[in-house]
């Protein structure tokens, strides 16, 4: 019965501390590996995150910038390239009226503000390079029934400091029967 005994005792002799250290050794190494792959997803989506915010953010300034530049009138390039102002026609009560439109590239080095009559668009822009936010390929100002083409390029900066180039044209055939609006 003795022997039995001892029989069975010896069978449940567990872990050495040598087994419990290379287990706990291997446990730490696998949790490294998925603690570092969790963080990397986390970076990831926040980085396109921020791509995504300033791609949308970007795509509505430009559909607002292509709908004022198509239903203007006339517009200008002013300001060096930093402001255009078009007179833009919008519809109240059936009728149609004309107003002034700014649209304006503010700030100083790589931190511009774009705003459209002082509503901010788009934060933390900057040139692309040496090139102006706006440009004409004819003369600065197209009055009515002139054709013109506007060109806009600059770079949308993201949350974590990523860069969208933003760039193209517009073109228009400015329209109007009466004299256009003055914009200063």
């Amino acid at each position: 019965m003795i022997t039995a005994l001892r029989r069975r005792v010896a069978g449940d002799r567990g872990f050495s501390l040598v087994e419990l250290a290379v287990y706990i050794l291997v446990f730490g190494i696998l949790m490294t590996v998925i603690t570092a792959v969790i963080i990397t997803l986390f970076r990831s989506e926040k980085t396109v995150s921020g791509l995504t915010n300033t791609a949308n953010d970007s795509q509505t300034l430009v559909t607002q910038l292509n709908r004022d530049v198509r239903n203007a009138r006339a517009f200008a390039v002013r300001d060096g390239g930093h402001r255009v102002v078009a007179s833009v026609a919008s519809s109240a009560a059936g009728a149609i009226s004309w107003q002034c439109v700014n649209w304006v590239a503010t700030g100083s080095g790589t931190n511009y503000r774009i705003t459209r009559n002082g509503v901010a668009l788009l934060d933390r822009t900057q040139p692309n390079g040496t090139e102006p936010f706006f440009s004409t390929a004819g003369p600065s100002e197209i009055s009515r029934g002139q054709s013109g083409t506007l060109t806009f390029t600059f770079r949308a900066a993201t949350s974590d400091e990523g860069l969208i180039d933003v760039f193209g044209s517009i073109g228009n055939v400015a329209q109007g029967t009466t004299a256009p609006l003055e914009c200063p």
